[in-house]
């Protein structure tokens, strides 16, 4: 029974090492710049326990490696579903729009049609 209560522990220890070192770079990658495609995350895990006995326990656990893969993102603003003002007949008509890359890869997008409906 030891062994099995220490291989538990031992995995409960490398998740929360392997969950806490992933969430951590995921926040500063939201705080920061996004992490790039092709980035590699590795983890590995090492801890001790001893027992009430006094016994010493240790283990590494396997390099665990994660490689981030292309996402690639557009955000179009404004994202408007309702008209946003009245244009009467052959009034100019100007919008701004920003189209921003969200992704972690470099891309380059083309407008390759807009149009406005009739009034």
């Amino acid at each position: 029974m030891p062994n099995t209560r220490y291989q538990r522990i031992t995995v409960i220890i490398a998740l929360v090492l392997l969950v806490t070192s992933l969430t951590g770079t995921r926040a500063a990658g939201v705080m920061q710049d996004s992490t790039t495609a092709g980035t590699v995350i590795s983890n590995r895990a090492e801890a001790s326990y001893e027992d009430a006995e006094g016994t010493g326990f240790a283990t590494v656990s396997p390099t665990i490696t994660v490689t981030v893969l292309t996402v690639s993102a557009l955000v179009v603003t404004p994202d408007e579903t309702e008209p946003s003002a009245a244009v009467s007949a052959n009034e100019r008509v100007t919008r701004l729009f920003r189209v921003c890359n969200t992704g972690n890869t470099p891309d380059l997008y083309t407008i390759t049609r807009a149009e406005a409906s009739a009034p």
